[in-house]
């Protein structure tokens, strides 16, 4: 059986052929994937120690934007500047090559346990509570050491939770805000 997460990456797949591609094609590519797909595509770049430079702004702003709207039971939907904003097609074929490596790992461990995390009302307004703040402490450049991974991580161990209906993911995810939560708190006082 293919993994959901392994069907969004190959109908990302063509459009790495165009040299820019938009967001809003992605958005119309995943159609019903949702926007956990979009969370996993736009945080694979900053999972790694080598990231994009001048990214992560931009990426965090649309996940945060994505997830609020979410939140607020609204229709996927970016403003005009995120719609137009592109990604290279070499760019975007590196993130889905990686993509692709995170999803033969993932199902190998990946499977359908603990639901109650996914499927529960108020699980799944924790996560996208999680995923919002996480989104935006992406989105600032922050001079704090490793910053985008951790948050990046959050956001994926959701995500991917969510998307494969693994409560324990999805539990990881929380379990690794609230330690970094912790630690930056420990930091600013």
């Amino acid at each position: 059986m293919t993994s959901p997460l392994k069907l969004t990456l190959q109908f990302l797949e063509p459009l790495t052929i165009d040299q820019k591609i938009f967001l809003i094609d992605i958005l119309k590519t995943l159609k019903g994937q949702g926007s956990f797909c979009l969370f996993i595509l736009l945080t694979i770049p900053f999972c790694t120690p080598i990231q994009i430079p001048g990214v992560s702004t931009p990426f965090g702003f649309i996940m945060a934007f994505l997830a609020l709207r979410k939140l607020l039971g609204h229709k996927i939907l970016l403003p005009k500047f995120f719609q137009n904003h592109s990604i290279k097609g070499p760019h975007l074929k590196k993130i889905i090559q990686a993509g692709y490596k995170l999803e033969k790992v993932i199902s190998k461990i990946s499977k359908q346990r603990a639901l109650f995390f996914c499927q529960n009302y108020f699980f799944k307004i924790l996560q996208l509570i999680v995923i919002l703040i996480s989104a935006l402490i992406l989105g600032l450049p922050l001079p704090i050491p490793l910053t985008n991974i951790a948050f990046a991580w959050i956001i994926l161990l959701i995500s991917l939770g969510h998307l494969m209906n693994d409560g324990l993911f999805i539990l990881a995810g929380y379990i690794l805000f609230l330690s970094i939560a912790f630690f930056l708190i420990a930091i600013i006082f």
